[in-house]
């Protein structure tokens, strides 16, 4: 089956909401209690694009994961740092397509200008915890006890990633949408060949 990484489009809402909403409801993976809907996914969707990127796994037709970019910090000096967030639709995950998606998103924002990625991820989650330490991330910070969800409490672990060197003196990220479309295709098409189907 062909497999394609692209960026979203608000026509994916709908299946990305589908794919992140076990996660609400059946884990503390997210500590949103009611699974967010197509409109509310298309709205943040639009509120992360064109800056960010919010890019798609795709399975034949169907979208099986998804993952972005946003603002780490909404005060202009934190401008270079970026949060990451990443979901698979259960029947994809445990074949390594989480890992290519994540490394793909993480060549797009050093080709944007950004220097380091943050991956936020609740305590225990041994699964995210391994993906993040196998592509370089390290633990900086655990916030005990920082969320309810499913009767009990959960820490958050913060990790991070220095993506490219820091300048003197930095320039301010470009849009994902100003990138060459041409070398971002080509970078789409390299991870996608990657994935054993």
């Amino acid at each position: 089956m062909l497999l394609l990484f692209r960026h979203a489009a608000l026509k994916d809402a709908e299946a990305c909401a589908e794919i992140y909403r076990p996660y609400v409801e059946k884990t503390s993976v997210t500590f949103e209690y009611t699974p967010p809907d197509q409109t509310e996914i298309a709205r943040r969707m639009d509120c992360c694009t064109p800056t960010f990127p919010w890019i798609v796994a795709q399975a034949g037709e169907k979208v099986i994961g998804y993952a972005y970019g946003s603002p780490q910090n909404i005060r202009e000096a934190y401008q270079w740092n970026v949060d990451l967030a990443i979901y698979l639709h259960e029947e994809a995950r445990g074949r390594g397509i989480g890992r290519l998606l994540y490394g793909c998103l993480l060549e797009l924002l050093t080709m944007q200008g950004y220097y380091r990625a943050i991956g936020i991820v609740t305590h225990p989650n041994p699964g995210s915890e391994a993906l993040h330490r196998a592509m370089g991330f390290v633990p900086v910070a655990r916030w005990e006890k920082a969320g309810y969800k499913l009767g009990k409490w959960h820490d958050v672990q913060w990790f991070q990633k220095q993506i490219a060197p820091y300048p003197a003196h930095p320039r301010p990220p470009v849009p994902v949408t100003q990138l060459d479309a041409r070398q971002v295709q080509e970078l789409f098409e390299r991870y996608a060949a990657q994935v054993q189907m």
